[in-house]
């Protein structure tokens, strides 16, 4: 069993990793999303499934002087329909497109609301920053083996 703190640290060395090994395959900027998406495993982590404050969250909203709260009002709905550590959550790829199919879904209904169209090639960006926070979550669930 790991801390969030260890997950974090974990994440931080896993991101350049991810980049150099995007690089060797693929062109810099996509390098840079896979990199990026690693990195966003640390606020979209498999533990959102937790209903209480991480220590992470507690940074978030204190460094974002109190922005952060919207990110806990966002994740909440989340955390109350999975229980922690469930198979839907925490397993590599599904916990993934799990979480990434409820964050993007909030983020189309705004969109939607706000009368914004948005196209398949907007988007693509989308594939490297998700195949950089699935090596993420991969390792995060390594680690709580």
């Amino acid at each position: 069993m790991s801390t969030g703190r260890v997950h974090t640290r974990a994440t931080i060395y896993a991101a350049p990793c991810v980049t150099g090994a995007a690089l060797l395959l693929v062109d810099l900027p996509t390098a840079a999303l896979a990199g990026l998406g690693c990195l966003a495993g640390i606020v979209l982590s498999p533990d959102l499934d937790q209903e209480g404050v991480s220590r992470t969250e507690w940074r978030i909203i204190h460094a974002t002087f109190g922005v952060g709260w919207l990110w806990l009002v966002l994740s909440w709905p989340y955390a109350c329909l999975l229980p922690h550590r469930s198979i839907w959550s925490h397993a590599p790829l599904l916990g993934t497109a799990g979480r990434v199919a409820y964050f993007g879904s909030l983020v189309a209904a705004a969109l939607w609301l706000a009368g914004v169209t948005v196209y398949q090639e907007d988007v693509m960006w989308l594939v490297p920053f998700v195949a950089g926070l699935a090596v993420s979550d991969t390792l995060h669930w390594l680690m709580d083996l």
